[in-house]
């Protein structure tokens, strides 16, 4: 696993961490922080985070379990997504 990842790769994790759904991930705050949405099959938001912070982005193991905790709560409501892992 990497020590620090770029806002790119950070973009890259949390997209690919909610498919099959769309999810919308942009950097914010001179790229200190990231937001990102989760869209349902009908195009519904379904999750908003909107401030990731740097310190955990950049932190493959922070972000992981940041996305995991979303992705928990997507898959509770009933939503099904692919298997994954943090791709850092």
């Amino acid at each position: 696993m990497q020590d620090i990842l770029t806002v790119d790769q950070a973009i890259f994790a949390i997209r690919s961490a909610f498919a099959p759904l769309r999810c919308v991930a942009e950097p914010h705050d001179y790229e200190n922080e990231i937001g990102f949405r989760v869209y349902g099959p009908d195009g519904e938001i379904l999750v908003t985070v909107a401030d990731t912070k740097r310190s955990v982005f950049s932190d493959p193991s922070s972000l992981g379990i940041r996305l995991t905790a979303v992705r928990e709560r997507l898959i509770d409501r009933g939503f099904n997504l692919a298997p994954w892992r943090m791709p850092f």
